[in-house]
């Protein structure tokens, strides 16, 4: 995620909600925020709209976000948090040793389903919103446990851990996120999920 803009603090959340009632209005007002977001884009997309989608008035709204940015944050939070649970999984995976086609053909269909779910916004994340720094350090942090989850799994498998992991990686990322951000007109995404799973496949099994 190479290249996201960081922002100041006046696009943070205004509040965090506690109780329930508090919370689930929030969980309707973010959905709300990605379906207008997904299908507007970032420019066309206003407070107004989401407050609509929502089913909320625009007080409410501002009560949590004080503007489309704030909830881009609030987004990206969710996010996050989706991805921490999605990687939990892949690294226990790795952690028991399966056989590298497995180990492959899970990172690359985590990394993109990650990507797939929501394309318009993920390239929103990626190319308009401003994201606070503590954001990306989080998502770093999150990057760097799913690499050392394959460093350990690559220790007795090829002669340089450390590179095949991070290697691994990046070009899984990078893909993903290319063919499902901006997919070309001659292949279809399944084609070229399958395709990166081989060619990595054979990377790691080359040692």
């Amino acid at each position: 995620m190479s290249g996201i803009r960081t922002k100041n603090r006046r696009h943070e959340p205004r509040k965090r909600p506690i109780q329930a009632r508090s919370r689930a209005t929030v969980e309707v007002v973010l959905e709300a925020a990605a379906q207008v977001f997904e299908r507007a884009g970032y420019h066309e997309t206003t407070t107004d709209d989401i407050a609509a989608r929502a089913g909320v008035s625009i007080g409410t709204l501002y009560q949590y976000y004080p503007n489309k940015d704030a909830l881009l944050v609030g987004l990206f939070e969710r996010h996050l948090a989706e991805i921490e649970q999605s990687f939990a999984g892949l690294v226990d995976q790795l952690d028991a040793g399966v056989p590298p086609r497995v180990a492959t053909e899970a990172t690359v269909a985590h990394l993109y389903g990650l990507h797939r779910a929501a394309p318009n916004l993920h390239r929103i994340f990626v190319e308009d919103a401003p994201l606070p720094a503590r954001l990306l350090a989080d998502y770093a942090a999150l990057e760097g446990r799913l690499r050392e989850a394959w460093e350990r799994y690559l220790t007795t498998r090829v002669a340089e851990p450390a590179l095949v992991a991070r290697m691994i990686l990046s070009v899984v990322e990078t893909l993903a996120h290319r063919h499902t951000l901006y997919p070309p007109p001659d292949f279809d995404i399944d084609t070229f999920e399958r395709a990166t799973t081989d060619m990595l496949l054979a990377y790691v099994q080359a040692g």
